[in-house]
């Protein structure tokens, strides 16, 4: 059958389309490769068990889709991008997408152009290749071999790679569209500045055949009613929809290996993390009291310098709080 074209015209109209398909977005969680979200987060939604929700940070990325349009226009004068406001669907695959951006190049070749808003340390975490990690790149601004002169950039040489999961995402787009390139392009952003980053992606056709196997095992797994395989680490939200409330019986686990080899496992956990409390105690009521003891070191002092680090003892304001200024003490290495 071929894909399908609806025009969004409200929002509520596109959600209620998405909800009878594997979205792109959803693709990455089904395959397995998505860091936040499982196949069962993506099968309690689409049982209408699980909202998924706006979150600040999907609103953020709305907001700030005309700025991408903008840094594409000026950093890309090659390309021309339009918002097409259209849900492509696969009926018989069950697969749906909304592009950001369908983009042209300058041989008239078309593509999807997916726009993502990145906090720089997310960035220079997640999309710099042997990047750093998430405690060096929140400290981002000491790491001036990274930057460009003008700190604005990654200095040339340095291999920026879209996560796979947003690949992807823009992979389903391409071949439900069928276009002929794909794009993605990061705005990354931090308080004073912001730089645009543009990643083409593969068209990998393995990777497409691999996302219409899952999604067609899902489909499957969906109409027989069996719940996907589970993600111990992420899944409480999902379990907690699926299986609101008790029935009121007893299931027999005496015969099933693996319950016995968590309630060991679960014993096991316990008492370390016992043990664990006992000997972080006497070090917690320690440090209270050191914190305690740079306090009055400081008075009234906003910060102390001591053997190259800054003890501060900051005032914070904070409106929604009933007390609406209180001090936080916090300590950080500086150079020299």
């Amino acid at each position: 059958m071929p894909v399908t074209r609806h025009r969004i015209t409200s929002r509520e109209r596109w959600l209620k389309l998405r909800q009878r398909d594997i979205t792109a977005s959803d693709v990455a969680a089904i395959c397995g490769i998505h860091p936040k979200r499982t196949p069962m987060m993506v099968y309690a939604e689409k049982k209408g068990l699980l909202t998924n929700g706006e979150t600040n940070l999907m609103q953020r990325g709305r907001w700030f889709e005309p700025a991408i349009l903008t840094a594409f226009e000026d950093e890309r004068p090659d390309l021309k991008l339009q918002k097409p406001a259209i849900y492509l669907r696969d009926p018989e695959l069950r697969i749906g997408a909304t592009m950001d951006f369908l983009g042209i190049d300058e041989q008239d070749r078309r593509g999807a152009v997916e726009g993502k808003v990145v906090a720089y340390p997310e960035f220079l975490a997640k999309w710099v290749e042997n990047g750093f990690t998430h405690e060096a790149a929140s400290e981002w601004l000491d790491e001036s071999e990274w930057l460009d002169e003008d700190g604005a950039g990654i200095t040339p040489g340095v291999k920026i790679v879209a996560p796979l999961h947003y690949q992807f995402q823009v992979l389903t787009q391409v071949k439900l569209a069928g276009l002929d390139w794909a794009m993605i392009g990061a705005l990354a952003v931090d308080a004073y500045k912001a730089h645009l980053y543009v990643v083409d992606v593969e068209l990998v056709d393995s990777a497409w055949e691999f996302i219409k196997a899952r999604v067609a095992d899902f489909w499957e797994r969906f109409d027989s009613g069996r719940t996907p395989d589970l993600t111990p680490a992420l899944d409480a939200k999902a379990l907690a929809a699926l299986y609101p409330v008790d029935n009121g019986q007893t299931v027999d686990l005496t015969g099933d290996p693996e319950a016995k080899r968590l309630l060991s496992e679960w014993e096991s956990e316990e008492a370390i993390l016992k043990a664990a409390k006992k000997q972080i105690k006497p070090h917690e009521e320690r440090l209270r009291e050191i914190k305690n003891q740079f306090k009055a070191k400081l008075g009234a002092n906003e910060t102390g310098l001591v053997n190259g680090y800054h003890v501060s003892w900051r005032t914070q304001h904070r409106a929604a709080v009933a007390a609406t200024s209180f001090r936080v003490i916090r300590k950080k290495k500086v150079k020299i």
